[in-house]
């Protein structure tokens, strides 16, 4: 991928570089440039981790209730329809972005003057990543022979894409500025939208359409509050759409939007052809407990995302101190990751019936699910570290090489074992595929060797305190998924996996924010 910050393909002064005020209510063009804010950085960088943190939290909670409303009011087969769409959704709403947030961040933040003209090519790129968009996710629908209430619900979903490419333009204002809380705020707020008209819609009786309507009616609500929260940044303009310079900004995003793609395919491909060999009540089951995973995952991206620059800083004219900061980001994400995994793998009975009884059925799934959150915990941590080392041209052939292997595996133990078929594929492949290549790469290319006292001591306090938890407490799902964590915290302790006195040094250890020694061992 180029370097070069995009520039327009011929001098127009609708795109031209001027910067604008966020203080000034109606954007016009101002001196001062859009960039990030050199007051309390370091302030600004913890508040906005924290906001994204416990903001996603409580979305991806709020989605829980939302699956629950729709399972308890419309059925499991219903549910499952939507999930498949909604995987669906996620996987067109990617092209809408196409890596365009990252890059732009990187360009404008070097250039802080160019904003407004950013600003409108990201508009002009919209007005062909929507309707590519709408039509890829429309092909998806018809090839894949979908009844008809399933394919008109996913063209109705399709058209909320709209309003949510609006969003990611401000969403560029907000990273760039370090605001990102407003991007936050605006998309609970939708949720709570949605939640109310997917319940009013559920009582009506009007089905997916109604989910939908739904929908569309939560992104308007959320490019609405963005456009109110950044008219300092930038306001729509019709004529930004004949901005030049779209298909070239999107020429250059091309390498980072095609990895994404894949990845996100990798992710979505089990529900696909979940919905095609099972049904949609098997699809139901397995979304259902991925619901309860996702929360997990985010988790374990937010500290591996947080290591991910002190690790950096490290290479390579630190080995050491390279190899010993992947090592605590592993053992820490496995360390942070086993309360919650444990808990749902003993009380799986229990989250799964939250969302309705008609789902209870499924509870196995998520135990299984709830293991793959130790294998991503290698994709979250030292996946990463292959782009600092310089190892992306490899990570795209055995991410897709992967893709093919789930693509065969799912494909057949779906046909012959349904969801729990799916689960046990996709369990296999992580590990065999994306796991071990990570470790085998990282491990040749640089100095870090993975030590696996520590993590193999996690994983067995995991599995001993999750199936103690299961058969003492076999009819008392509740009280299992709350003395699991407690068996492990125990178990941890007692093997040594953690010691108390590095607890009683972490309590004690008084750091600044920003370290000026090793980043590592300040962590």
């Amino acid at each position: 991928m180029r370097d070069a910050p995009f520039r327009p393909e011929a001098p127009d002064p609708a795109a031209a570089p001027v910067a604008l005020d966020p203080n000034q209510p109606n954007g016009r063009p101002h001196a001062a440039a859009v960039g990030v804010p050199s007051d309390d950085l370091a302030f600004r960088v913890l508040k906005n981790s924290s906001v994204q943190i416990v903001g996603r939290l409580l979305i991806g909670m709020s989605r829980l209730v939302l699956a629950g409303i729709i399972v308890r009011t419309l059925g499991q087969s219903i549910f499952g329809e939507y999930s498949l769409i909604f995987a669906l959704l996620t996987v067109a709403e990617w092209l809408l972005d196409f890596g365009t947030c990252d890059v732009f961040v990187r360009d404008i933040c070097r250039e802080p003057a160019s904003a407004l003209g950013k600003f409108r090519i990201l508009a002009s790129a919209r007005a062909f990543q929507f309707p590519a968009a709408f039509v890829a996710l429309a092909l998806v629908l018809l090839v894949m022979h979908y009844p008809r209430s399933t394919f008109e619900a996913g063209l109705l979903a399709a058209l909320s894409m709209f309003f949510y490419a609006g969003v990611l333009i401000y969403r560029v204002a907000f990273r760039v500025t370090l605001t990102i809380e407003r991007d936050v705020a605006a998309e609970l707020v939708s949720v709570i939208v949605l939640l109310l008209s997917v319940a009013l819609a559920c009582k009506a009786g009007w089905g997916l359409i109604g989910i939908f309507l739904g929908q569309i009616v939560s992104r308007a609500v959320f490019l609405l509050l963005c456009v109110a929260f950044g008219k300092g940044f930038y306001l729509p303009s019709w004529r930004d759409l004949r901005t030049p310079g779209a298909r070239d900004a999107l020429r250059i995003c091309a390498p980072i939007g095609a990895s994404g793609l894949l990845v996100l395919v990798y992710e979505t491909v089990d529900i696909l052809l979940l919905s095609r060999l099972a049904g949609f009540n098997d699809v139901a089951y397995y979304s259902a407990a991925q619901r309860f995973i996702w929360p997990l995952l985010l988790v374990q991206q937010s500290i591996g995302s947080t290591m991910y620059s002190v690790i950096a800083s490290h290479w390579p004219h630190s080995p050491k101190a390279f190899a010993d900061a992947c090592q605590r980001c592993f053992e820490t994400v496995l360390l942070v990751g086993g309360v919650p995994i444990v808990s749902m793998a003993a009380g799986a009975y229990f989250f799964v019936g939250l969302l309705g009884h008609r789902l209870l059925e499924g509870a196995p799934v998520l135990r299984i699910l709830a293991a793959i959150c130790f294998v991503k915990a290698v994709s979250s941590t030292i996946g990463p570290v292959l782009y600092i080392v310089g190892a992306q041209k490899q990570v795209l052939r055995f991410v897709t090489a992967a893709l093919v292997v789930k693509t065969a595996a799912v494909a057949l133990m779906a046909h012959l074992y349904g969801y729990m078929g799916t689960a046990a594929a996709a369990i296999t492949v992580d590990t065999l595929c994306v796991a071990a290549p990570s470790i085998y790469l990282v491990q040749s290319l640089t100095n870090y060797r993975v030590r696996w006292s520590v993590p193999l001591k996690i994983l067995a306090s995991a599995a001993l305190a999750a199936v103690s938890s299961i058969f003492l407490l076999r009819q008392h799902a509740f009280a299992a998924a709350v003395l699991a964590p407690a068996l492990y915290v125990a178990l941890i302790f007692l093997s040594k996996a953690v010691r108390m006195e590095d607890v009683r040094l972490l309590l004690r250890r008084q750091r600044p924010l920003i370290p000026a020694l090793d980043g590592a061992d300040a962590l």
